[in-house]
């Protein structure tokens, strides 16, 4: 018996080694990618008196959410969040946009400090109980998700001066909105812009740039 359970093990360590350790290798690689990969800053930026750079910061803003509640800057004080633009009725870019961003909402969604927040462009359309409904759709509590609604005024402000987003006009449905996802820290600056509708390996990146951000924080932390 102990001549086919060493060949058994013997065959089950040759397989190891030839998958096992090249799947861990790269699972090492990326780990090393976003722990040592600075994240850029987006939006203007300028040098104070001290010689600090000062970087484009998301400014106060103050919206309904799906439930009636008043959602502000300060509930993602000392958070990292996502950030976008849609309307429930959009009939193709809305429903990939938000697909993609719930799944990168599931891979933080044990994470209390990453959350997540979608501003309507069309607040006469988007009632609150309709906003509810797409809300629950999209497993929003669990998964500490705003969406909210104001003036259109307030919300092409804040998806064009502080979200640096480039809304576009769709004549087609009257609405102006845009295809990206904003990736905001948690000192309101903006780390990243990406396609919501480009599918997983954007998704990916989406996700690795929040982790990159969970390590910035720490390693920021452990030298303070």
């Amino acid at each position: 018996m102990a001549a086919p359970l060493g060949r058994k093990l013997a065959i089950f360590g040759g397989l190891f080694l030839l998958i096992g350790l090249p799947i861990l290798w790269i699972m090492f690689l990326r780990e090393l990618e976003f722990h040592g990969k600075p994240i850029p800053y987006y939006g203007p930026k300028f040098v104070n008196e001290k010689g600090d750079t000062v970087y484009h910061q998301v400014g106060p803003f103050e919206f309904t959410d799906q439930y009636g509640k008043r959602i502000s800057n300060t509930d993602f004080d000392s958070c990292i969040y996502f950030a976008n633009i849609f309307f429930s009725t959009c009939p193709d870019v809305c429903p990939r946009m938000n697909s993609n961003l719930r799944i990168i909402a599931n891979a933080f969604k044990d994470n209390p400090k990453v959350k997540f927040i979608s501003h309507t462009v069309d607040p006469d359309t988007d009632s609150l109980p309709l906003l509810r409904a797409y809300a629950d759709r999209h497993d929003a509590t669990k998964l500490k998700w705003s969406f909210v609604r104001g003036s259109k005024v307030e919300t092409y402000s804040v998806a064009v001066d502080d979200y640096l987003l480039g809304v576009k006009d769709d004549k087609a449905s009257n609405f102006m909105h845009s295809d990206r996802i904003v990736l905001v820290d948690r000192n309101k600056h903006i780390r990243g812009i990406f396609n919501g509708t480009a599918g997983q390996l954007e998704n990916n990146k989406a996700i690795d740039a929040v982790k990159a951000l969970i390590f910035e924080e720490r390693e920021q932390a452990r030298h303070k």
